[in-house]
């Protein structure tokens, strides 16, 4: 019960934090997510990096992206992450080769208190807010995250944001 109250106090806390947008280097903060994670035994690894600057806070940008990957070790087992740029946007990819998500119900994963995985087995999920704490901090970069299975299983999570030129 603490752990929910304490995740549902922070996602409250997302939409209103005032932190000061600075230039980031958002591929340092995901490739130090990942060798972070890969330190403590899970299975991470950066597949692809590109230099990314964006104006934001770090703390919650690195916050959106633990999630994201946090999300894949737990379901999957392991995480693979690309981080692209693509003309005025940045795109980091989070794929996984778990069961992926029934279609019907992709869509409901950002959604409070939703989770995919239905047992109330702590050993494989939260609550249901992480993924929601994660598209609050992605909308409020200007921008977005969205799923999609893969062809050959999977899913693939993908946080865009738009590049500081």
């Amino acid at each position: 019960m603490r752990a929910m109250v304490t995740t549902l106090l922070d996602f409250m806390r997302e939409g209103t934090d005032n932190a000061p947008r600075v230039r980031i280097d958002l591929s340092a903060i995901v490739e130090t997510l990942a060798d972070d994670l890969a330190d403590m035994g899970q299975d991470v690894a950066v597949m692809q990096s590109e230099r990314a600057v964006v104006l934001g806070d770090a703390v919650a940008l690195r916050r959106c992206a633990g999630n994201l990957v946090e999300n894949a070790v737990r379901y999957a087992g392991s995480a693979r992450i690309g981080i692209a740029v693509d003309g005025r946007h940045v795109m980091v990819t989070v794929e996984d080769d778990g069961p992926g998500v029934p279609d019907a119900t992709i869509d409901r994963l950002c959604e409070p208190f939703y989770r995919g995985e239905a047992s109330r087995n702590r050993e494989t999920g939260g609550v249901g807010l992480g993924l929601s704490i994660a598209r609050t901090i992605a909308d409020g970069h200007g921008g977005s995250l969205s799923f999609g299975n893969r062809p050959k299983g999977g899913l693939r999570a993908t946080l865009t944001l738009p590049l500081d030129r």
